[in-house]
């Protein structure tokens, strides 16, 4: 150890000294951290023993192969150093590598180094990586180095698999491609190829064929008889599709030879095969043949000698139009469609007397000429008119007449006076085929709040009367004008007795004239579900408070004043309605007879024992506005209900039942 030392010491900085004490003063300077090495009793002697009592070898130690954390880092050879079994905290490693760590002693007390106890063969040193070539160095150390050599990569789907940089690398993709159009080819890298039927459209090569489809991994297609068409009417055409083609049987079918000359025409042996065709009209005025062309006998007309056979006739010849005829023809027609004219032959008769005979016709159909009457008859030998043609109407504004020529109805509109069957009406005159009249209004004007005495017509009686402010007082002693929707009924008051549900229809009217309108009067209506049913009023002419400078001036107003400067409409009814078993109310008002608005509707039950007002229809609790935009001269309300559900709880109802309505200004009514 008083010699040199090793070249690569001075390579990493290490001072060169040239006693023993020198290096155990280097020794101790560089590891003082770790090991507290005592170097006080070294002298220059073949080992040095550190604190942990290992004994480490000194003879051929290069001083730069100690190494704190066991890595020896630039792979320097300690030939004799114990690395693994002997513990110095942080083992002293000079090769990094030892291949068992296995001291022979456990003490290593000679110090023979263990290095030999690492790999002696290339066996030793398998990685178990085909990606590497394995091989155990002089030094006992493993070596691995990257190939290129073939691998398996472990996927079945991949083929030529070759080694790069330790790593299998996959090579070319398996074609798992089966050539059937029937399959989806894929490759599972676990267990190969995949081949999964399909349903695509395919061809199944067999021409006779249509739709061709994928079933089962086979093209299989249907028999497209179209195709097999030979167009040959005595051949029944087919596709066989087992044998791959088209089958044109010979049938005995009647056909067409496409010769117009032939009749019968039958398959035989794959042709049309027909009779000639027999234009023999048995007249020996015609010469007879068959049109190649169209298939029509012509019968030419000659000028042959004939006898026609008939007594009235004389020098009978073929006269160029076909027929036989003589020169001594009797022309018998007496131009009267009631006799039956006739020329007695002698031939086959016992009559003595010959010539022409005119027999009455009895009641034989004809015509009078003119086209208003039906039925016309003979009598006596002449043409009677039948009955006359109906064209009444039943419109007292058409004029009604029928045209003789024709024999079709005229109904034309007239303008005369008539009955429009409205008391309240005026000057009631026809137009354009209607009955209309002017609404008496009694004088009525713009209204204001000064005086509710107001005169208004009673429809009971057409006179004008004061009614406090009611601008429309309405009965239903009359049906006139009033529109019935389904079960609605406008007659005598008549309680009904066999309802389970509410109270039953009143057995009075509310405003004594006897006469209400309800939905089956004294009855019971019909529960299972339907629309709205209405009972509609006639027209009423609001037109004039349209303009009065008191009635809805006030478009902002509160709800009273709303109600006070308003028309409103009034009623009185009796329910007996189940807002359980779906039956509901409304009441809706419309200026045209067209465009309706809701102005209340029910959402809750109605029975009730007494008559009621409308007030309880609307949730504010006062009477229905009518809005300012239907005072029109066409103004009508209507009243419905409707059933949305079967009534099983209750199910006799006695309905609803409506009187006196009326239609006023709503501060008189206060």
């Amino acid at each position: 150890m008083g010699g040199s030392y090793p070249r690569d010491a001075q390579d990493i900085g290490v001072p060169v000294h040239h006693s023993c004490r020198g290096f155990a003063s280097h020794y101790s300077l560089k590891f003082i951290a770790v090991w507290l090495v005592s170097l006080a009793a070294i002298g220059c002697g073949n080992s040095v023993t550190l604190p942990d009592g290992d004994v480490v070898d000194l003879d051929g130690v290069n001083l730069n192969d100690i190494d704190l954390d066991g890595v020896d880092v630039d792979q320097d050879t300690l030939s004799k150093l114990d690395i693994k079994s002997d513990t110095i905290s942080s083992d002293v490693d000079a090769s990094g590598t030892d291949a068992s760590g296995t001291d022979a002693s456990g003490t290593d007390a000679a110090d023979t180094a263990d290095i030999a106890s690492g790999c002696t063969s290339t066996a030793a040193c398998n990685d178990g990586n085909p990606c590497t070539d394995d091989t155990c160095g002089a030094n006992g150390v493993c070596a691995h180095a990257n190939n290129t050599a073939t691998c398996d990569d472990g996927n079945i789907c991949t083929t030529g698999d070759a080694c790069k940089d330790s790593t299998c690398l996959p090579g070319t993709a398996t074609s798992c491609t089966d050539n059937n159009p029937c399959t989806d080819d894929s490759c599972d890298k676990a267990t190969g190829c995949v081949h999964l039927a399909n349903a695509a459209t395919c061809d199944d090569g067999i021409a006779c064929t249509m739709a061709d489809t994928c079933t089962a991994t086979a093209c299989k297609g249907f028999a497209n008889f179209a195709y097999c068409n030979d167009d040959n009417a005595c051949t029944k055409d087919s596709c066989d599709v087992a044998a791959g083609g088209c089958v044109n049987a010979n049938t005995t079918s009647e056909c067409t030879d496409e010769n117009p000359c032939t009749t019968g025409d039958m398959c035989t042996n794959g042709a049309c095969i027909g009779a000639a065709m027999d234009c023999n009209d048995n007249n020996i005025c015609t010469d007879d043949s068959c049109n190649s062309d169209t298939g029509a006998c012509v019968n030419l007309a000659n000028a042959a000698t004939c006898d026609d056979g008939n007594i009235c006739t004389i020098g009978d010849y073929c006269n160029g139009e076909g027929t036989c005829v003589g020169d001594g023809t009797l022309n018998c027609d007496d131009q009267n469609a009631c006799t039956a004219d006739s020329c007695n032959s002698g031939i086959n008769t016992k009559v003595i007397s010959l010539g022409c005979v005119h027999t009455n016709l009895i009641e034989s159909p004809c015509s009078d000429g003119n086209a208003c009457t039906y039925g016309d008859f003979c009598a006596n030998g002449a043409c009677l008119a039948g009955d006359p043609t109906n064209c009444n109407d039943d419109n007292k504004c058409t004029d009604d007449s029928c045209n003789p020529d024709t024999g079709a109805c005229v109904n034309l509109a007239n303008a005369v006076t008539c009955d429009d069957g409205n008391a309240c009406t005026l000057a009631d005159t026809c137009t354009q085929t209607v009955c209309e009249g002017t609404p008496n209004t009694c004088d009525q004007g713009p209204y204001n709040n000064t005086t509710c005495s107001t005169m208004i017509c009673d429809y009971t009686d057409g006179l004008c009367k004061s009614n406090n402010g009611v601008l429309w007082n309405g009965t239903f002693a009359t049906s006139s004008g009033w529109k019935l929707q389904g079960e609605w009924q406008i007659g005598l008051a008549a309680a009904s007795t066999d309802q389970t549900f509410g109270y039953p229809d009143p057995g009075e009217d509310y405003d004594g004239d006897g006469h209400l309108a309800g939905t089956v009067i004294g009855g019971n209506i019909s529960n299972t579900p339907h629309d709205w049913y209405y009972l509609t009023s006639p027209a009423i002419d609001l037109s004039a408070q349209a303009t009065s400078t008191y009635l809805y001036s006030n478009p902002t107003a509160t709800s009273w004043t709303q109600y006070d400067q308003s028309l409103i409409l009034s009623f009185s009814w009796f329910a007996g309605l189940s807002a359980a078993g779906g039956q509901y109310l409304i009441v809706q008002c419309s200026g045209d007879g067209t465009n309706w608005t809701t102005l209340a509707d029910g959402a809750k039950e109605y029975n009730y024992p007494n008559w009621q007002g409308t007030y309880s229809l609307v949730t504010t609790g006062y009477d229905i506005y009518i809005p300012k935009e239907a005072l029109t001269k066409h103004f009508q309300f209507r009243i419905g209900y409707k059933v949305t559900a079967v009534e099983a709880i209750v199910p006799l109802v006695s309905g609803l039942t409506i009187d006196a309505p009326q239609i006023g200004i709503g501060s008189c009514w206060d």
